[in-house]
């Protein structure tokens, strides 16, 4: 019986970004993503082969789908989190029940997020711009911690479980800034 190890592809080392870190240089992200897209893309390609061309549109679409998850901050996390773990998929699926019983602090970020979450909904009914870009304020707070959380774990390489949990939590106060953001310029 043999095993097979998935392969996954580093784009950190494909756009020249370092070590593979939560914390990432976007415009560096973007100027390494446009001169790879520069050298490689298809119409730059047309005097090539038919193989060459097809093999050019096949790495520019793994180059956009790399730029994308690289990009985007709670998929960045999750594919760090893919990195770290050589690819194990259960740490994503893992049963946070634990997490959730055993971490005080967890529970209290919990508590925190729930809470915002009946504040917003309370001050949006209320038309209460004036909570709600304090409200603001602390669900951006929230993300700046959550996001040095994370950054802390990976770069521990361990307690992968409670990475995966700050990462779903900060999924949440993104959302919950985008919401009172999107709420506000409305008014």
């Amino acid at each position: 019986m043999s095993t097979t190890k998935t392969l996954i592809k580093n784009f950190y080392k494909i756009f020249r970004l370092g070590e593979p870190v939560y914390n990432i240089d976007k415009k560096e992200l973007k100027l390494n993503y446009i001169k790879l897209l520069h050298m490689i893309h298809p119409n730059n390609s047309f005097y090539l082969s038919n193989n060459f061309y097809r093999l050019s549109e096949e790495i520019t679409s793994e180059l956009n789908g790399g730029f994308k998850l690289l990009n985007d901050d709670i998929q960045r996390g999750k594919y760090l989190l893919i990195l770290k773990t050589n690819g194990d998929k259960n740490i994503l699926s893992e049963n946070l029940k634990y997490v959730y019983t055993t971490d005080m602090e967890v529970n209290n970020i919990l508590k925190e997020i729930h809470f915002l979450d009946e504040s917003i909904k309370l001050y949006m009914q209320n038309n209460n711009l004036f909570e709600l870009k304090k409200l603001l304020l602390i669900c951006e707070y929230n993300t700046k911690v959550l996001e040095n959380k994370f950054e802390e774990i990976i770069k521990k390489n361990d307690r992968f479980y409670i990475a995966r949990f700050y990462l779903l939590i900060l999924e949440k106060c993104k959302k919950q800034v985008q919401i009172i953001n999107n709420y506000i310029t409305k008014l």
